[in-house]
């Protein structure tokens, strides 16, 4: 592996850890180096609070990842001390940061998902990059949507792109990207106990539901309707008669919009009910589904290599290990990579989940 750090390669350092995950908009890395306090390049490079740019590459110089040193600490003993440099890739700053008070109001009207983004990544000069598979959903104009102060600039557009069905995440340069896994591609490989080490299943029950149903924000209703509920009116404040649509009040409203999906893997009642807080009508489903699939991520396979495997965020790979409850080999999709490189090893960590995880194509019966 190498370093660039503001443009320049960096030679001593050790113990180098990149951490990357499909549904984030940066990964994070870590690294000790050396630390010269009469060496003018290293004071500029190691300078607290500069957020240096900062490269990783590969040997043959293909790019690993692209990002910002955010963090340094510093320690002076007897013996001369590493320092701990971490941070992130250059869309990490969407994570700490809220839509700034310049681009107010935090109200959109009539804007693309695609548009709403360019706006807030252009203030920070990161790009954004739409793959063609989704292009049409992030070009659909939405009617309204509404940030709240305190959200994240990365939380803000995720809750817009997963009504989508549009996954927000980031490659390789930086970019921020929006796309749809491809859940169809072939295998990267078979993972078993023989070439893999420390695998283990994790499942949470509790964090997933036999059906998901999705309501829609009440609209303003137009002069002279008597079809649209009007903007004082809340399902779920109401009374039952006029949830259920009985009584002489419902009959002068109607339904919100309402969709709901089915996990056939939960067989028994553990219903969840979601307001779609912005979208049109037909996002009511699109919302359900992604809620649903979302769950999916309690199902996840994780384990060791003492190697570097060509496999990335996305690819699809199958693992089987009797001895966690996995008989057959079965389809999954890299969530999650975490490659590490020292003087002495080089190994990564690999978690997985179900491909319908970002699909929301429901899976068959996993365990028999």
């Amino acid at each position: 592996m190498k370093i660039k750090i503001a443009g320049k390669y960096f030679e001593h350092y050790n113990d180098v850890s990149v951490d990357t995950s499909l549904d984030a908009v940066a990964s994070t890395f870590s690294f000790t180096a050396k630390y010269d306090h009469k060496n003018a390049f290293h004071r500029e490079v190691f300078r607290p609070l500069s957020y240096h740019r900062i490269e990783f590459l590969h040997d043959n110089g293909r790019p690993i990842s692209t990002g910002t040193i955010t963090t340094s600490a510093f320690n002076s003993k007897a013996a001369p001390e590493l320092v701990q440099v971490s941070g992130y890739s250059l869309g990490g700053v969407l994570e700490d940061c809220n839509i700034p008070y310049e681009l107010y109001p935090l109200e959109s009207n009539n804007r693309s998902l695609k548009e709403i983004a360019e706006r807030l990544l252009k203030y920070f000069g990161i790009p954004l990059v739409v793959y063609q598979e989704v292009a049409k959903d992030c070009n659909q104009i939405i009617p309204k949507t509404v940030a709240e102060p305190q959200d994240t600039i990365k939380d803000y557009l995720s809750k817009i792109a997963a009504q989508k069905k549009v996954l927000l995440s980031h490659d390789v340069y930086g970019n921020v990207i929006m796309f749809r896994p491809k859940v169809n591609s072939a295998s990267k490989g078979l993972y078993t106990k023989e070439n893999a080490e420390e695998m283990s299943l994790s499942i949470d029950g509790q964090a997933m539901h036999s059906s998901i149903t999705t309501l829609r924000q009440p609209s303003k209703p137009k002069k002279g309707s008597k079809d649209i509920l009007s903007d004082d009116y809340d399902p779920l404040e109401g009374s039952d008669d006029d949830v259920l649509g009985s009584g002489t009040k419902a009959k002068k409203k109607i339904l919100l919009p309402v969709d709901t999906v089915y996990n056939p893997i939960i067989k028994v009642k553990r219903p969840k009910v979601d307001k779609l807080s912005s979208g049109d009508v037909t996002d009511t489903l699109k919302g359900a589904e992604n809620t649903i699939a979302n769950e999916l991520k309690a199902i996840s396979v994780s384990f060791s290599i003492s190697r570097w495997d060509p496999i990335s965020i996305g690819d699809i790979i199958e693992v089987q290990n009797d001895e966690i409850y996995l008989e057959k080999p079965l389809r999954m999709m890299v969530y999650n990579t975490v490659i590490n490189e020292s003087s002495e090893v080089k190994n990564s960590t690999i978690t997985c989940v179900l491909p319908g995880t970002f699909t929301g194509e429901m899976p068959k019966t996993i365990f028999t």
